[in-house]
């Protein structure tokens, strides 16, 4: 886009932000939504990018989930970690070795990111769920934040610090390897661009310091570090929500965190997510 149509961009996100109100949505049948149920889910995620929703019942049927999802949009699923055949995932803390060093599937603090910021640009991931299936004894709070502000907020403050994060190699995750064997290749890619089909902005990011390589001129270190700063200074739109059972976020794979929590001593008690990852947005139609 150019600069006069990235201003009216802008101004439209932040205008949408304007008025905020209740989010949450409740849904009858995930495997049949209502049409005012799926226009609520839609009208929410163009405004806000997201939709927090309780389901009234499946809440932790994967069959329910997926049926769910695939109405709002997201058809084709990423084949993370952990997902089956349907492309959902169950994000508790891991029972193995291999899965515990990574920290979704522990008990620890995670810091902001969007999802599958190490994918390839072709697998870019646009739509993500999130359902809670059981939540923890205490803590697991998520925090959401639309990215679209951030850029918004960004692109005023200063349009070299967009176009620094903007560049093919502004970040790289470096080589996984795992028993002598290269399990994943380096990516490299934009932290910002925009998607023409359908439209909207991608943001590829995390928080994290190890395992990650910026790009290495004055430009891309400011714009790193006011990056971490427009986060914060956006508190106000933070959405702070710990889901109970049967309630989830359904979004344009927008800035999360989640906070530190303990799991009981029954599995009642524990954590359990149940994340769906798509390479399409939700469906606003």
């Amino acid at each position: 886009m150019d600069s006069k149509a990235v201003a009216r961009w802008c101004d439209a996100r932040r205008e949408a932000h304007a008025t905020g109100g209740g989010r949450w949505i409740e849904i009858g049948d995930p495997y049949r939504p209502s049409a005012a149920e799926r226009d609520a889910i839609a009208g929410h995620c163009t405004r806000f990018n997201l939709a927090l929703y309780r389901f009234a019942r499946g809440g932790s049927d994967p069959d329910a989930l997926s049926a769910f999802a695939r109405v709002m949009g997201l058809e084709r699923r990423d084949p993370t970690l952990g997902a089956d055949r349907r492309g959902v995932a169950t994000v508790r803390v891991a029972r193995n070795p291999h899965e515990s060093e990574m920290i979704p599937f522990t008990s620890r603090a995670l810091n902001w990111h969007t999802d599958g910021y190490y994918n390839t640009l072709e697998r870019s991931v646009r739509g993500v769920v999130m359902h809670c299936a059981s939540p923890a004894e205490s803590g697991g709070e998520n925090i959401l934040l639309d990215p679209d502000l951030v850029f918004a907020a960004m692109q005023e403050q200063d349009p070299v610090l967009v176009e620094a994060l903007a560049h093919p190699c502004a970040m790289t995750i470096p080589a996984y390897e795992a028993g002598g064997t290269v399990v994943r290749p380096a990516r490299h890619g934009p932290v910002f661009r925009f998607f023409d089909d359908p439209p909207g902005l991608h943001m590829r990011y995390t928080m994290r310091t190890r395992s990650i390589r910026w790009r290495s001129t004055p430009d891309t270190a400011r714009a790193v570090a006011a990056l971490e700063a427009t986060i914060a200074s956006l508190a106000a739109h933070h959405v702070h929500v710990r889901f109970e059972a049967n309630e989830g976020v359904i979004c344009n794979n927008v800035l999360h965190r989640r906070s530190a929590f303990v799991d009981g001593e029954d599995e009642g008690s524990h954590r359990v997510v149940l994340r769906i990852r798509s390479f399409d947005p939700v469906s606003t139609r």
